[in-house]
């Protein structure tokens, strides 16, 4: 498990509890949240959009982080996002791909976020 105790925000120190994730990050995100109780861990999931036409297309690769009891609840997370940033940009397409690797520990400076 992969929680830390305290979280710094606008200089202050905040308690990390669901009450506080649903307040920072927003109830869509709160869901994918660590909760006091439950074992979760930190997934980094790479997903790909599409802009422009089919046979002249640019691509941006997207590597999102999210607290999740596992994969499938990850990669669930990281498509929703991806198919609404996807939406917000004329032109652009979720593809499908997403891919996902759990980071071997919390995630901090220089830690390995995808491989």
């Amino acid at each position: 498990m992969c929680r830390p105790a305290l979280l710094a925000v606008h200089g202050r120190r905040q308690k990390n509890t669901p009450e506080w994730d649903r307040a920072f990050f927003g109830l869509r995100d709160a869901r994918y949240m660590a909760d006091q109780h439950g074992q979760r861990d930190w997934y980094c999931v790479r997903t790909v959009l599409q802009f422009g036409r089919p046979d002249l297309s640019t691509y941006e690769e997207r590597l999102t982080l999210w607290a999740a009891p596992d994969f499938e609840t990850a990669v669930e997370a990281a498509e929703s996002e991806a198919h609404d940033h996807a939406g917000s940009i004329p032109g652009c397409v979720f593809i499908g791909l997403a891919q996902a690797y759990r980071l071997p520990e919390c995630p901090g400076h220089g830690i390995e976020v995808f491989s």
